[in-house]
């Protein structure tokens, strides 16, 4: 509602008492701490997904917060991100509209050829690059904007012949070089996958140029504060702040009187027009001379639990585990979308990933895209798994398609991994994808006319594909003489 019309705190009150707090036997202040907590972890796995697409580690960066509540979420979203610090810039309410005036002219080109690589004529792709340069060079002079130099970037987008998913690599200034572009595209396929696919085909979809009017700098630094003020020269007032279970006498900063220097230690709250900011306790926030805020971000403290019983959780904690659980599967599926060579498991969706039970093969999460119809099979095959094989040790990936093994038909091939940690087998990850051949009497897996399976292709009982580790060789190589695509398997594997 804004200022002018604030929200009734007594009807939020009663809303989170009668729909949260009483159902499940907490107070107003626990089930509101709950309603953060939940909230802060689905935020986090939202970031995460976002990292993992663009294959990076939440741990390598720090975390922007901007928007008005942003800053009171993001120590807590660092926390669960592994992210060491937090950067609070000097108004994050209106991140936005500062970046629309402030923000550098960007023009940006592609051009499609959609050919292999190795056939990309250099002398082409060079003229292709500078075309759209000057083009983009032209647009900012005829714009007008006043710019303090211009930034060209050139990048080419690839993908392994069969995929469907590209990814972006530099070009570099000095001129196209196939051979420095293929090496760039195995590096980052290797960096975001721990895959490399020497056999594969790298094709070129896309030569793309940036163009970027540098804007002349603007003077954001704060002036030095010459009167001696400490942090207390902007103490507002303290009162009670609820963190981790308890209330916390807690000062309140008025963020535009903080010296330049300024360093406060959480618990704390700084304030402003246009957002609040949560330190918490064991955190840090320093000011930097440009007016941001950089807080450090605690470790997080072991998850109570609420009884002494093995797995008597708390149900705020059972619920970021379950969340927690259902992100590491949307993960698996994630990388099982951008990997695969298969259209049907890229793009059709014919596929499906999960964790599932160390001892009964039951399942404890599934990712988000994949089919449910694999829900049950894939428990099936799991099952199957454990009856059959005793003899799984860390690195290990059993590869299976028969359907008297838990299977459905052929095509659809299951890998099932066990994940030991220190020591310990905790649970067993699972995919499943459509192969769109798995040889047999017709090109697809279809054969209407079959009578009896060995004529449908090639029937996997559960083998060892990886050994600690280590890909066998001798399995990989009889099922790909038994394709009719067997380099599409090479990369689907």
């Amino acid at each position: 509602g804004g200022l002018e019309s604030p929200p009734d705190n007594g009807e939020v009150r009663r809303i989170v008492r009668d729909k949260i707090a009483d159902p499940l036997g907490l107070d107003e202040a626990e089930a509101a701490a709950a309603i953060l907590r939940v909230v802060d972890h689905q935020m986090a796995g939202a970031a995460r997904l976002v990292s993992v697409d663009k294959g990076h580690d939440p741990r390598d960066f720090a975390l922007f917060a901007f928007g008005g509540a942003g800053p009171m979420h993001a120590t807590a979203i660092a926390r669960e991100l592994g992210v060491p610090h937090v950067l609070v810039p000097r108004y994050p309410g209106i991140t936005s509209a500062l970046g629309c005036v402030l923000a550098d002219v960007r023009h940006d080109f592609v051009r499609t050829l959609h050919q292999p690589l190795e056939d990309v004529d250099q002398a082409a792709a060079d003229r292709i690059l500078a075309e759209q340069g000057a083009e983009g060079r032209a647009l900012l002079a005829q714009e007008g904007v006043t710019v303090a130099s211009v930034e060209v970037e050139h990048e080419a987008d690839l993908f392994y012949r069969g995929q469907s998913h590209v990814f972006r690599v530099s070009v570099g200034d000095v001129g196209f070089d196939a051979g420095t572009v293929r090496d760039a595209f195995a590096a980052l396929y290797r960096e975001r996958f721990d895959i490399v696919l020497p056999e594969m085909q790298p094709i070129l979809v896309n030569l793309r140029t940036t163009v970027r009017g540098i804007r002349p700098p603007l003077d954001l630094t704060l002036a030095a504060d010459e009167s001696g003020a400490t942090p207390d020269t902007a103490l507002v007032e303290t009162r009670p702040v609820y963190f981790d279970g308890a209330w916390v006498e807690t000062p309140i900063y008025q963020r535009e009187r903080l010296p330049a220097d300024a360093m406060i230690t959480g618990p704390a709250v700084i304030q402003q027009l246009d957002t609040t900011i949560l330190v918490e306790p064991g955190s840090e926030a320093r000011a930097n001379t440009l007016g941001n805020l950089v807080l450090t971000v605690p470790q997080a403290a072991a998850e109570a639990q609420a009884g002494t019983a093995d797995g008597d959780f708390d149900p705020v904690t059972l619920a970021v585990i379950e969340s927690g659980l259902q992100q590491v599967a949307s993960e698996m599926d994630l990388v099982h979308q951008r990997t695969s060579f298969s259209p049907v498991i890229s793009e059709g969706f014919d596929r499906s990933n999960g964790l599932y039970d160390p001892e009964t093969g039951q399942i404890i999460a599934q990712g988000e895209l994949g089919l449910p119809i694999f829900l049950g099979v894939m428990q099936s095959t799991t099952q199957a798994v454990i009856e059959a094989r005793d003899d799984l040790e860390p690195g290990d990936i059993v590869m299976v398609n028969d359907p008297y093994f838990g299977g459905t038909h052929l095509m659809d091939v299951k890998m099932v991994k066990p994940f030991f940690y220190k020591g310990r087998l905790w649970s067993y990850l699972s995919n499943t994808g459509h192969w769109p051949d798995t040889g047999g009497m017709v090109p697809g897996g279809f054969p209407s006319q079959a009578t009896e399976i060995q004529q449908e292709g090639l029937r996997l009982p559960p083998v060892k594909l990886h050994r600690r580790g280590v890909l066998d060789d001798d399995i990989m190589q009889i099922v790909l003489a038994n394709i009719r695509v067997p380099e599409e398997r090479i990369g689907d594997i």
